[in-house]
């Protein structure tokens, strides 16, 4: 990200890696599902 010059304050906190995105009925992101998931991996 530094050197694409992006401002240190737009840098995420941190990444998380996962193998597949969970998808919803109609086929978008399942965004609820996805926090939980990267949740029970932090511990929280």
């Amino acid at each position: 990200m530094a050197a694409e010059q992006v401002a240190k304050y737009k840098w995420p906190e941190r990444l998380e890696v996962v193998d597949e995105l969970l998808a919803t009925k109609v086929g978008k992101i399942d965004k609820k599902a996805l926090r939980a998931d990267v949740a029970a991996r932090l511990g929280t």
